[in-house]
């Protein structure tokens, strides 16, 4: 869970209406400049603003952190210099809209729950086994198709191979499985107190929101990881108060979701005693020889 990837560029916006700059744009020989208009990632990596997404990421982290908050991403830029413009219009003709592509920094995750290459939860390793857990697609599943890196392509594979797999494991479990008779408890219903709570919980999200990207960011350390999971732990206890007291909507639903999976990011962290991949900490710069499952449990 400790693998998160961050796409490496944003166009700068004074809204929130922000959309990722596709990478075929330094594909097609856009370079990454400085405030001084300095192309500055050769000093990171050989292959220069073709570096894997993640060397990109902290290359770009690193060189906005002296600047500051405020005028970090006004700065910095992508520039296609050199490139003729028809060309260059040609090359990326077939990506939507920038109107249709707004959307976060973070890309996505590469781990989650264990899943058999077959589409199985149980780990068997049969083709003929129905699923006895959870079924998993997506990034909430752990495949091992990405490793600590995701790759782009990789997401055909989650997507189109695994979904289908996935398809063909529940359409077995429910032609071979007795109906299930689980009685669950009525909800309590109730109200909001006040408008007062509403603000309680925007202010719960935003503050997760910020505990994870100044703590649990591209570039970890310890110390700011134990920050975090203090913090998350006394939001999940406020998040639960409300769960249980409050009428229940999809906004506290996922604020609910979002704590659980920043506990779960925090804690395979700090597993994880060196720099694989996505996760890099100062901490623990080097790889270790032999990679080792982070793997947190339900107890």
């Amino acid at each position: 869970m400790e693998f998160v990837q961050f796409h490496p560029t944003t166009l700068y916006s004074t809204t929130n209406l922000r959309f990722l700059i596709s990478e075929a744009v330094r594909g097609e020989g856009a370079v990454l400049r400085g405030p001084q208009g300095n192309a500055f990632m050769r000093q990171y990596h050989p292959m220069a603003d073709l570096a894997p997404r993640d060397v990109v990421a902290r290359a770009i982290d690193r060189e906005m952190k002296p600047i500051g908050r405020a005028t970090r991403l006004a700065r910095y830029h992508t520039s296609p210099r050199g490139i003729p413009a028809r060309a260059f219009s040609a090359h990326l003709q077939d990506m939507p809209p920038a109107r249709d592509r707004h959307g976060p920094r973070h890309d996505s995750g590469c781990a989650g729950g264990p899943l058999h290459m077959w589409g199985r939860g149980d780990q068997s390793g049969k083709r003929d086994v129905a699923p006895r857990t959870l079924c998993l697609r997506g990034e909430v599943a752990c495949t091992g198709l990405h490793g600590a890196n995701r790759l782009a392509s990789n997401s055909l594979l989650e997507a189109v191979v695994m979904a289908h797999r996935g398809a063909d494991a529940v359409d077995a479990f429910l032609k071979t499985s007795k109906p299930s008779r689980i009685r669950i408890p009525r909800w309590r219903r109730s109200r909001w107190r006040t408008e007062d709570e509403r603000v309680v919980v925007s202010h719960n999200w935003d503050e997760l929101r910020r505990t994870m990207w100044d703590y649990v960011g591209i570039m970890r350390t310890t110390k700011r990881l134990e920050r975090a999971r203090t913090r998350i732990a006394n939001l999940k206890k406020e998040i639960h108060e409300y769960y249980w007291n409050f009428s229940v909507e999809p906004r506290l639903l996922e604020l609910r979701n979002l704590a659980q999976v920043a506990e779960l990011i925090v804690d395979c962290a700090l597993q994880r005693h060196e720099s694989r991949g996505l996760h890099a900490t100062l901490d623990y710069p080097r790889q270790l020889r032999t990679a080792r499952d982070s793997v947190v449990r339900n107890r």
